[in-house]
């Protein structure tokens, strides 16, 4: 059984299938049986709230108004929108119906191969060489994608479906950050020994905050480990001053890593708690590297100087990104790994701890004090971070015989310049008002869902950035192949709020693999082999890796690390090594 039925569990009958069908969200547009009609599956819609079909999304209306294909025909959908909740379920069931719709937004990670060779989905090589030039131009304009939307047969290349792109890589959710506002009242200029001076000069703006801060590295942001531990010294006073015997400085995951990356990447660049792969596109069992070894020594001292949460064993159910949370929202925690919601004054809850609070965003910190020459002053490239690949997109064997010349020339324009702005923003005044549709002026966009910025960025209507639902999803369509505008996108962020944004994304995450094209091209044998291996690897580390952080086994110990890197061993992390490195391969990094 291959992968996406697996996924699924897929075992539904035909008649499931169709019963399961009969329950979507259902769109009309055009005639029933035209060879211009063409069904599409939607992970999921919008909210009910804006419309209830997604053919009422009034810029897919716009675009529909064109015409498109040598013969510069109309095109129409019927949207089939899975109710709320049921996308995985439904997606299964029409799987393994094997009535499917015509197009297919693949959001569950499929290789394209795979999907062609079990005949769910049609090889269309010769329409998009033909009618998507924006398509093709764009992969020549970027080389380092185009392993992921070709696929070689024979020797051969072949379009087996599409793929959507990122204009850039897009901005972090999370990310580490620290108190400001103690760094001020309690700190000093490390050049000088000059006090700090700094606050808010609009208290009704929870980003308004200037300081006169300095680093020991010399910048207004920390960027070194050494950095850091300037930092807790300082928080150490806030607590002494206080009166609080119950707080620390920094919180890590309950098992003492991060398996992805992020700090432990500061020693050495690479090096996460999982497999990743080096700049010469290696594949690397991190946990048995130096890099990862010194990143334990580093946290070890750390516990010891009562740094970090003395109970973070504890923490099993917490996220990453809300370790201890009640602390944090407290006002007991210095520095943690959190969420935009926190940033600025937006914990001031008035009490002692958090009144006047000012948090900063900080970019992954390099290493500059732990470990041999090899592990130091090296920008780290494993981590969470964005992709440039979107979701992509099957045309199945059910839209066989139809016009798909004129099906790839209308998702073709939405990889032209124009085509990605209304895909990713809607559209502009000119466009609205030559749309005729009621919508847009119900919610506030008779002047465009957009206006063009001094520097050329598009700046998102006032609307759209103060709305508390997804307004910018309900008038965009990315549920359609195309690209997604994102570094040209101004959001009206305030400077400090954003700046914490371009902080946490500072270093592109080149090494951490999971869930990127070379897992998914996995066959099922080698999928076996990676996810056996990596699951009992991963139980032994969560039970005890957090042992050198406390120091029950001893990081700097040469014995206890042996032990260590010999049960890795013993699970054959090598093998894994081995596999995954064929797909690395396959789809090898393009650094600049």
């Amino acid at each position: 059984m291959k992968k996406w039925k697996r996924f699924c569990g897929v075992a539904a009958s035909a008649a499931l299938g169709l019963a399961t069908m009969a329950g979507l969200s259902g769109c009309g547009g055009g005639a029933s049986g035209s060879d211009v009609t063409f069904t599409y599956w939607v992970y999921n819609g919008v909210d009910s709230a804006y419309y209830a079909d997604y053919n009422e999304n009034p810029t897919v209306l716009y675009t529909l108004e064109k015409g498109y294909g040598p013969e510069e025909k109309q095109i129409q959908f019927e949207f089939w929108v899975p109710p709320a909740g049921t996308a995985a379920d439904n997606f299964s069931n029409m799987m393994g119906s094997g009535e499917y719709a015509d197009v297919i937004q693949n959001v569950i990670g499929d290789n394209f191969l795979t999907s062609y060779t079990d005949g769910v989905s049609l090889d269309i090589t010769e329409y998009v060489k033909e009618n998507m030039p924006n398509y093709l131009a764009y992969l020549e304009a970027h080389p380092q994608l185009k392993a992921d939307a070709v696929t070689e047969i024979d020797g051969e290349e072949h379009y087996l479906g599409l793929v959507s792109f990122n204009e850039d890589y897009a901005a972090h959710d999370w990310g580490h950050m620290y108190r400001r506002d103690w760094i001020v009242k309690y700190g000093t200029n490390p050049q000088t020994g000059a006090a700090f001076s700094g606050g808010y000069t609009d208290e009704d703006d929870p980003d308004s905050w200037e300081d006169d801060v300095v680093f020991p590295s010399g910048g207004s942001d920390p960027v070194y480990i050494s950095d850091w531990e300037w930092m807790f010294e300082i928080f150490e006073k806030a607590y002494a001053d206080l009166g609080l015997t119950d707080s620390y400085c920094y919180s890590v995951p309950y098992n003492g890593y991060l398996g992805t990356g992020e700090l432990t990447a500061s020693f050495g660049g690479g090096a996460s708690g999982y497999w990743f792969r080096n700049l010469d596109n290696e594949v690397t069992f991190g946990p048995v590297t130096e890099e990862f070894r010194t990143y334990m020594q580093c946290m070890n001292t750390w516990y010891e100087k009562g740094w970090l949460d003395p109970h973070f064993e504890e923490r099993v159910s917490d996220m990453f990104y809300a370790i201890d949370s009640t602390n944090v929202r407290l006002g007991k925690v210095g520095m943690w790994y959190g969420l935009p919601s926190q940033l600025g004054a937006r914990m001031d809850a008035g009490d002692e701890l958090t009144g006047g609070i000012c948090v900063y965003g900080c970019e992954t910190p390099m290493n500059d004090m732990y470990g041999s020459e090899a592990t130091r002053f090296k920008e780290p490239y494993c981590g969470f971070g964005g992709t440039l690949i979107g979701n992509g997109f099957l045309i199945t064997t059910s839209a066989e015989g139809k016009d798909l010349a004129t099906l790839c020339s209308y998702f073709d324009f939405f990889y032209s310049e124009e085509g990605s702005r209304i895909r990713s923003l809607g559209l502009d005044k000119e466009q609205v008002e030559e749309s005729g549709n009621e919508f847009f002026a119900k919610w506030g966009l008779e002047d465009g869902c957009y206006s063009e910025t001094e520097e050329g960025k598009y700046l998102l209507n006032q609307s759209i950035r103060d709305s508390s639902g997804d307004l910018l999803g309900a008038v965009s369509c990315q549920v359609l192949p195309g690209v997604k505008l994102v570094s040209s996108v101004d959001y009206g962020y305030a400077d400090n709020f954003q700046h914490a944004l371009d902080l946490w994304g500072k270093y592109e995450n080149i090494g951490f693999f999971q869930g990127s094209s070379m897992l998914d091209s996995m066959t099922e044998e080698d999928d076996e082999v990676y996810s056996d291996i990596s699951t009992k690897i991963g139980e032994y580390m969560s039970e005890n890796a957090a042992k050198f952080v406390t120091g029950e086994w001893g990081p700097y110990d040469d014995a206890d690390w042996a032990t260590w890197t010999k049960m890795m061993e013993k699970y054959n992390y090598q093998k894994v090594n081995d596999v995954a490195q064929k797909y690395a391969d396959l789809y090898p990094l393009q650094l600049d």
